[in-house]
């Protein structure tokens, strides 16, 4: 999720708005995998399936998308206009749905808002490095 999205379209208008958006997802788009897949989920959100060996792998992708998100800029009135991303992630469980699954990581990117917004909330139990942080939604 774009943190503070609607404040940067009050701010910067919503054609700035889309082209962020537009800028966002192709920047997702090359910084993964063949075998990942993203895509807008609505409004100013986006989900991703990103297949892992070991929950420990997903670690680094969803902190390089973060740091590249972040990085990422668009150019208005001759001003770099940047925003950044709160990330949540989950692993998928026996018991799961689809919806029980983008419900939880939607949990975890709204706890990852309200630490702070711009890191990564994970519910696994992984060593964690910068602005990532472990929280426990079951």
């Amino acid at each position: 999720d774009v943190d503070n999205f609607a404040r940067f379209n009050n701010e910067h208008g919503h054609e700035a708005g889309d082209v962020v958006l537009r800028n966002i997802a192709n920047t997702i788009q090359y910084n993964t995998r063949e075998s990942d897949l993203f895509g807008r989920w609505g409004g100013e959100e986006f989900v991703g399936v990103c297949p892992v060996p070991y929950e420990k792998d997903a670690v680094p992708i969803a902190n390089r998308l973060r740091d590249v998100v972040n990085q990422a800029y668009i150019i208005k009135d001759g001003n770099k206009l940047s925003v950044t991303v709160s990330i949540g992630v989950t692993f998928v469980r026996e018991e799961d749905t689809l919806k029980s699954i983008v419900d939880r990581a939607d949990r975890l990117m709204f706890k990852a808002k309200q630490a702070g917004r711009d890191r990564i909330m994970i519910d696994a139990d992984v060593p964690l490095v910068g602005k990532i942080e472990r929280a426990d939604i079951r």
